[in-house]
């Protein structure tokens, strides 16, 4: 199993440097979910160091989103991908990082 979560985060991760400016992205988590219709999903929570998030697009956000999906499809993923934003501030405030 902890094979399969780090390929996943190996796809995430070359996603997220392929759309987005180079030290934008502090950390990336993703977890399983089950979605309101009883799928199964991927929530991939994209850890923006503070001050980076304003200098992305909602179109480069997009393309991201496309990008895992086809990613993690290529290589076998079936669970589909939502994306979650926070900064690293955020998840100080919410006790889920450590400064």
């Amino acid at each position: 199993m902890m094979g399969i979560h780090t390929d996943i985060l190996k796809h995430a991760r070359l996603a997220t440097e392929g759309r987005l400016a180079k030290g934008v992205v502090d950390d990336i988590e993703i977890t399983p979910f089950v979605n309101s219709d009883g799928g199964d999903g991927l929530r991939v929570l994209i850890i923006f160091k503070d001050g980076k998030i304003e200098s992305v697009t909602g179109d480069q956000l997009l393309d991201l989103l496309l990008d895992l999906k086809e990613s993690f499809a290529a290589s076998g993923e079936t669970r589909i991908p939502i994306l979650e934003f926070a900064t690293v501030s955020d998840m100080v405030d919410d006790g889920d990082f450590e400064s």
